[in-house]
């Protein structure tokens, strides 16, 4: 199976989403998560596009898909 590879966009599931900016040339990207659940919380994290690969494909698996 081909890896995915992210791509700033956003991935939502339910009421959460998860945003995915990259920055592919610097190999660097930030990621934020946003929940519903309780009054929401949001969560900003920042690491390599490898990193960011590996969550992008694990949140499609998941069953998060892209924003239409």
């Amino acid at each position: 199976m081909i890896p995915m590879k992210a791509k700033t966009e956003i991935l939502i599931k339910d009421n959460d989403s998860i945003r995915f900016t990259i920055h592919r040339k610097k190999n660097w990207a930030e990621i934020t998560y946003y929940y519903a659940w309780e009054k929401g919380s949001e969560e900003t994290i920042s690491c390599s596009v490898s990193d960011a690969d590996e969550r992008y494909e694990e949140a499609i698996k998941s069953g998060y898909e892209k924003k239409k």
